[in-house]
């Protein structure tokens, strides 16, 4: 039987479609919009390919949001890539309301369409815009999440790699849906991004989907976090998680 894929973890994985494009490998036009798959973090991995969940711990991630030690923090292991392997770290969100949470999606989304949803769509924009608002709202649980990628074999390489997913937040990603409601159709995934000043040598974050990522000589630290409606709540802690990851490199 198939995984069922959460809102959560898909937003991982359409994330993951820009991370991938970090290292000049863009997927295929026919790449699946899922999810990868995700494992416990019990596996001890080689030196080669680091366990994400080890190299940002729980007790960093505690650490850096100042929860509470009685909070449960669930990790989950996934891959983007072979060398790009991604941790999740999830715990219960204790103001959850399922009924109310289905009118927040539903709501999202026809506030989408009444923006004028069908004339972007003829313009070349996204159909899966107001899908990405939607699974954008608040679940059961909060959820962030650090993507580990291998140091650039210099600065000038790390920095080629940063603006050209910056380039791409914006311009988008064309691929075809291969399942669910948007079946065969062919869409554009747009995240706008903005720069973000004071972390790393420069930095964006993309708001629709929760992603910061911050650049830092050779190495480049992307996190989301979605532990707020407040989008500056989630942009602090993002910046929260990444300064700890920084802070150890």
């Amino acid at each position: 039987m198939k995984r069922r894929t959460t809102c959560s973890s898909l937003l991982v994985g359409l994330c993951g479609l820009v991370i991938a494009s970090c290292s000049g490998d863009e997927a295929p036009p026919s790449a699946e919009v899922e999810a990868p798959e995700a494992t416990p973090a019990v596996a001890t991995d080689s030196e080669e390919e680091p366990n994400p969940c080890e190299v940002l711990p729980p007790e960093m991630v505690r650490t850096a949001l100042t929860l509470a030690p009685d909070i449960a923090i669930e990790a989950r292991r996934g891959s983007i890539r072979a060398t790009q392997k991604l941790c999740t770290y999830s715990w219960p969100n204790p103001a959850y309301d399922a009924e109310a949470h289905a009118r927040q999606v539903v709501e999202r989304m026809m506030k989408r369409a009444r923006r004028g949803q069908r004339s972007e769509r003829a313009e070349g924009g996204t159909a899966e815009d107001g899908l990405v608002d939607a699974l954008a709202t608040l679940g059961e649980k909060f959820e962030v999440s650090y993507t580990h990628m291998p140091a650039a074999e210099n600065a000038e390489a790390a920095r080629a790699n940063y603006d050209h997913a910056f380039e791409l937040m914006n311009r988008g990603i064309s691929r075809t849906v291969m399942e669910g409601v948007a079946e065969g159709r062919e869409v554009t995934l747009r995240f706008p991004a903005v720069e973000v000043q004071g972390i790393g040598d420069a930095a964006f974050w993309s708001p629709r989907i929760h992603q910061l990522m911050v650049l830092l000589g050779r190495n480049t630290v992307s996190v989301t976090a979605s532990v707020s409606t407040d989008e500056d709540e989630n942009l602090n802690a993002a910046k929260a998680l990444a300064s700890a990851r920084l802070a150890a490199l």
